[in-house]
């Protein structure tokens, strides 16, 4: 009953709140983009505090390896649906090609004044290789999820890079508008 409630919650709060930061770009998919982002850095913090607590001996006897084996499937799990999302969701406004959506992407990819990438360029390449391809192609190891240390890590790049993202979502230059 728990997990449906927050979807619905989240899903809320990502419309009401964070869309209203640009409320000339819309997305259905939003919502479901920031469920996804948001139970992946849940997972992130849950291994941090497992680990801490592990260490500090609160957990002993309680958190095996198999525990490990588990957050670890459901942090690559929430990593492919994330990336699914976010890549469904650019492609079907890159595709529609509907100048009230596409403005959106337009003004993060191409500096209007040069005609050139603009700085938002490396935030999109972060995104794609060191917010998904990095966890991704480390979490598909079978020793990443049980080595404590190698999941932390992981937990570690995936806390440090989300809570970036939804600040992404602001107009970049108000003087467009």
């Amino acid at each position: 009953m728990g997990i449906p409630i927050s979807a619905v919650a989240l899903t809320m709060l990502a419309f009401d709140c964070l869309m209203a930061l640009s409320y000339h770009w819309f997305s259905t998919m939003y919502g479901v983009w920031f469920f996804a982002l948001s139970i992946r850095l849940a997972l992130a913090v849950t291994v941090i505090l497992t680990y801490k607590l592990s260490n500090g001996g609160w957990l002993d006897g309680l958190l095996n390896q198999a525990h490990r084996h588990v957050l670890g499937c459901l942090m690559l799990a929430f990593t492919v649906f994330w990336a699914y999302i976010s890549f469904s969701q650019y492609f079907l406004i890159y595709t529609a090609n509907i100048p009230e959506e596409t403005f959106w992407y337009n003004i993060r990819e191409i500096d209007a004044a040069t005609g050139l990438k603009s700085e938002w360029w490396s935030v999109s390449m972060y995104l794609i290789f060191g917010f998904f391809f990095l966890p991704f192609l480390s979490l598909l190891f079978y020793r990443t999820k049980i080595i404590a240390g190698r999941l932390l890590t992981v937990a570690w790049i995936i806390l440090i890079g989300g809570p970036r993202r939804p600040l992404v979502q602001r107009d970049p230059s108000p003087g467009l508008r």
